[in-house]
């Protein structure tokens, strides 16, 4: 949209992942999220991890509702 990637698709990474939608939030900064997540009430689920296209982590909300946020990098596969 306007030049900005705003959704993509991935294959199931690991055998036997049951398919899934999962939502990304783009940040600048994933641990400095990561960071304000955890003092709003929120948890990590997994990572923050570097991965080609960027760093990235799996969080819930304090309600238990799951995301992700992304500092994509610019790169694709």
């Amino acid at each position: 949209m306007g030049g900005e990637m705003i959704g993509g698709l991935i294959p199931p990474q690991r055998e036997g992942v049951q398919p899934r939608w999962i939502v990304y939030f783009c940040v600048a900064d994933v641990d400095e999220a990561v960071e304000r997540v955890g003092k709003l009430g929120g948890a990590v689920v997994h990572g923050p991890i570097d991965t080609p296209v960027g760093p990235l982590a799996a969080l819930r909300d304090p309600q238990g509702a799951a995301f992700s946020i992304w500092a994509f990098n610019g790169e694709t596969q």
